[in-house]
């Protein structure tokens, strides 16, 4: 797709330029006319027409998009998966309790949020039901309605759509739930906790003022202040402590050490076979361990071009990718490398096949 940086810089004049185009239709026909609002449209699909084309329509661009889109051999398998991916972003467990499940996007022993905020959620989901599918319900005669309260109730309905719209993209995508795909629930979410603290707070000051409500008020608001802090210190805590360790595995912690050790050895044999079983593309810590100019990295590499699919890197000179399942664990040892925190790491041991010496890179077992 396009830079990140140039998407930031487009959507800040975006939003002052669709401003300024509305006026027109506004300061004529109206406020809330619904040209206005169609124009704005247009122009918005207009200018988000480019990102379109990149990100949907060009192989080269949408490789990923591919790998992750959600796929059913029918569409009705399709829809059952669908709404399964949907579902889970408005259960209360990935928010309190397991999150995504993957160490790389949070704490395994903790949900995405504090806890704490969960009453603050229901009371603002509350609040946005009673405000816009409540008078519904209630069958409220018809009146005349002012273009402010109209413009009210409008934003109100827009934020019960965007809730609705923003775990969408996420649940288009397996796996699901994906923290960081969801990032688009974290604003809504915490707007939900604002218009929930807002009602509690309404409705408090709505009570008869007698002599004990301002210093239960005040206890409530320390009672709810040293909650949020115990848990978000009981968060920090982990975060500093186990957490490093829990991730160590998952970000290769120890593989650069090892590589340097290899780049030693490396002279002695006649090639370095680098394990990709559990190895997530080694030819990059490769390269920042022996840094080569550009020209010369690329005619290095060993490059296997999967339309559709990411390339795979079968090696980079004397160094090879692959499998070493099928390789005999009994080989000689030259060195171990555990992680920082003293966990399984790597090894380097030496083997002979066919008269040829191969040192090889792997996980520890």
């Amino acid at each position: 797709g396009w830079p990140l940086g140039a998407q930031e810089a487009l959507g800040d004049w975006i939003s002052p330029l669709l401003t300024y185009l509305e006026l027109p239709f506004v300061a004529v026909l109206g406020p809330g006319v619904l040209v206005g609002r169609v124009a704005t449209a247009l122009v918005l699909a207009v200018l988000w027409l480019p990102f379109v084309v990149i990100t949907l329509l060009q192989p080269s661009s949408n490789t990923r998009l591919n790998q992750a889109a959600l796929r059913a051999a029918a569409p009705s398998s399709w829809l059952t998966d669908w709404w399964a991916g949907y579902r889970v972003y408005w259960e209360p467990a990935f928010y309190y309790i397991t999150g995504d499940r993957d160490p790389i996007h949070g704490l395994l022993d903790h949900g995405q949020q504090l806890p704490v905020e969960a009453p603050l959620v229901l009371a603002g989901l509350v609040a946005l039901l009673w405000t816009t599918v409540g008078p519904l319900i209630r069958h409220r005669p018809a009146r005349a309605v002012s273009p402010r309260s109209a413009g009210r109730a409008l934003l109100w309905w827009c934020i019960g759509g965007a809730l609705l719209i923003a775990p969408l993209p996420a649940s288009l995508t397996v796996p699901s739930p994906h923290a960081w795909r969801a990032a688009l629930l974290a604003p809504m979410y915490t707007l939900i906790v604002g218009l929930g603290l807002d009602l509690l707070i309404s409705g408090w000051q709505g009570l008869p003022k007698l002599r004990w409500h301002r210093p239960v008020g005040r206890l409530v608001v320390a009672g709810l202040s040293i909650l949020l802090l115990w848990q978000a210190g009981q968060w920090f805590q982990t975060y500093v402590t186990s957490y490093p360790a829990t991730v160590a595995w998952v970000n290769q912690d120890g593989l650069m050490e090892m590589l340097q050790r290899a780049k030693g050895y490396a002279s002695q044999f006649d090639y370095v076979w680098i394990s990709t079983d559990d190895i997530t593309e080694p030819y990059i810590y490769l390269l920042d361990v022996q840094p080569m100019v550009p020209a010369d990295a690329q005619a290095a590499l060993d490059v296997e071009r999967r339309p559709g699919h990411l390339n795979a890197i079968h090696g980079l000179g004397p160094y090879l990718f692959g499998s070493v399942a099928q390789r005999p664990l009994e080989q000689t040892v030259l060195e171990a490398v555990p992680d920082h925190f003293g966990g399984p790491g790597f090894v380097l041991q030496a083997q002979v096949t066919q008269g040829r010496r191969i040192l090889v890179v792997r996980r520890m077992e």
